[in-house]
């Protein structure tokens, strides 16, 4: 590992390190589990609590959907996640084991019908507004018996606080 927090590859290019990488099991719990070590690892990089509490939400939204539909007609599974750190984005890889997104395809994500009464509205189906609105070069992928979600956050990291470098 080079000094700069990097794996150098054998060709000379510099890979970045997760700075949170994390195999857990989808459920809520774990899901609340690795929200916080989103926290402390975020605050110990220095980015603003705004920055933090917004990755919080659209991660939040991101591995609840995958605990409510990709393991929704089977026992759970895991979830692999790995959020890297570059200049000021965080890279999130979300990988599960479980159903593949209808269509092969991310959802597109509607707001809602203002033209129907609150009542008559679906009960669910508008994270995808919140996690577009939040996330930038969102990419999904089927790779064998996985899903691949990766996205990127604009963050402003202020330097490098303590524990910056190390993996929580």
């Amino acid at each position: 590992m080079s000094h700069d927090g990097t794996l150098q590859s054998k060709v000379g290019l510099k890979t970045p390190v997760p700075v949170l990488a994390r195999d857990f099991d989808a459920d809520f719990q774990a899901i609340r589990d690795v929200l916080t070590d989103l926290r402390t690892c975020l605050a110990g990089k220095n980015a603003s609590s705004e920055d933090i509490g917004s990755l919080e939400l659209l991660l939040s939204e991101v591995l609840t959907n995958v605990v409510k539909h990709a393991y929704a007609d089977g026992p759970r599974g895991q979830i692999r996640l790995a959020l890297t750190c570059d200049g000021n984005s965080v890279y999130v890889d979300v990988r599960d084991f479980g159903s593949a997104l209808p269509g092969g395809a991310l959802p597109v994500g509607r707001p809602a019908d203002t033209q129907i009464h609150i009542q008559e509205q679906p009960e669910s189906g508008f994270g995808w507004i919140l996690i577009r609105a939040l996330a930038e070069d969102i990419s999904y992928a089927r790779e064998g018996s996985s899903n691949r979600l990766r996205f990127r956050v604009a963050v402003r990291l202020e330097g490098d606080g303590p524990g910056a470098a190390e993996t929580v």
